[in-house]
């Protein structure tokens, strides 16, 4: 992957840093803070740039919880 995936069942599915980047309001440390405390589903995939392992959220997900406050 390169940051982002399509899955069959999560529909589009990116890397906190792409959809920071694709969402310039919203904070990375507030994003990460968000998605600790709701823990939406993650996929690991690899990243065909580095050879690294990633962690890809669905879109849905985090434009659903960064709409809301930490608990």
């Amino acid at each position: 992957t390169d940051g982002e995936y399509r899955d069959d069942s999560h529909g589009r599915c990116v890397t906190i840093e792409r959809y920071c980047e694709e969402n310039i309001h919203i904070n990375r440390d507030n994003l990460e803070d968000l998605i600790e405390a709701h823990k939406p589903t993650r996929l690991r995939r690899r990243d065909k740039r580095n050879h690294q392992i990633v962690f890809l959220y669905s879109e849905d997900d985090l434009d659903k919880i960064s709409k809301k406050p930490a608990s």
